[in-house]
């Protein structure tokens, strides 16, 4: 499962390549990544509770059931997976017109 999603990622990403190259700007590509990865870090940040208070966090686990903690895990850790590719293209974009 882990490997169709990061391949979905890297899917995105290479749409996000392919769509700069049309446009043939790099800042296109930075943008599209940008957002590409930031939005599924931001759902999973929000799934794994890190934006909530320690206090907040204890009594939802206290609450909360074990597969429902296992489900909203599996979701963030899914997201993050899918965002690799586009961290990866953003931080390559950013980085090559300080080699040029």
């Amino acid at each position: 499962m882990k490997s169709k999603i990061f391949i979905s990622g890297l899917g995105v990403a290479i749409i996000g390549i392919i769509l700069g190259l049309f446009i043939q700007t790099e800042k296109f590509i930075q943008d599209f990544s940008m957002f590409s990865a930031g939005i599924p870090l931001l759902i999973s940040a929000i799934l794994v509770g890190t934006f909530v208070s320690g206090d907040r966090t204890r009594a939802n686990s206290y609450n909360e059931h074990s597969e429902d903690r296992n489900l909203r895990l599996t979701w963030a850790l899914a997201l993050l997976i899918f965002a690799i590719p586009s961290i990866m293209l953003f931080i390559l974009t950013y980085l090559m017109p300080n080699f040029k």
